[in-house]
């Protein structure tokens, strides 16, 4: 009996980060409108697998969270989650400084050489444009990583939206080496 008591409480305590964690419930649109824009564009790249790669996404999701909980934590919680990301990736703030032509380079990065150059460029350009609406939204903020190992190699966007308590999630790359 014992030794159920020690299994129990060991269960306990290693569900318990989870308990206390952001939850993420799929939803079909953002919003805002800036954010939603750019996932409809964001879909359209990502239908084009043979370009863009095969592990490449777009998901919307609302979340809960305890009110001391960060921005940077949900997100690195949900890309823990839904993109594939481990502890070495980082869900990095620095992305709000960039442009949004850096944004825009930094979710292709993954394709350094496209079979396409032509829906690249034009990608490239749609991508720029949905996020110089994000950027202007003051409610949305940006966040990205990446991710590269013998799994894949792949780039990650996120805007969040506290206002709304929402979330998109881009992810653009490939499965394997």
């Amino acid at each position: 009996m014992k030794n159920f008591y020690i299994l129990a409480l060991t269960i306990a305590f290693a569900q318990a980060p989870q308990t206390f964690a952001a939850k993420f419930k799929a939803i079909p649109q953002m919003k805002s409108a800036a954010a939603q824009h750019l996932a409809k564009v964001a879909e359209a790249v990502v239908r084009n697998e043979k370009t863009f790669g095969d592990a490449s996404k777009v998901e919307v999701y609302a979340f809960t969270r305890k009110s001391s909980e960060r921005d940077l934590n949900s997100i690195k919680q949900l890309n823990f989650r839904r993109a594939g990301l481990n502890s070495d990736d980082i869900g990095a703030k620095e992305m709000q400084t960039l442009s949004a032509e850096q944004l825009a380079e930094h979710l292709l990065n993954a394709n350094s050489q496209p079979d396409d150059q032509n829906a690249f460029d034009k990608a490239k350009s749609e991508l720029e444009a949905a996020i110089n609406l994000v950027k202007s939204d003051p409610q949305l903020q940006i966040y990205g990583t990446n991710h590269s190992d013998e799994d894949g190699s792949w780039q990650v966007l996120d805007i969040i939206d506290t206002s709304n308590q929402e979330i998109l999630l881009i992810k653009i790359g490939y499965n394997g080496t």
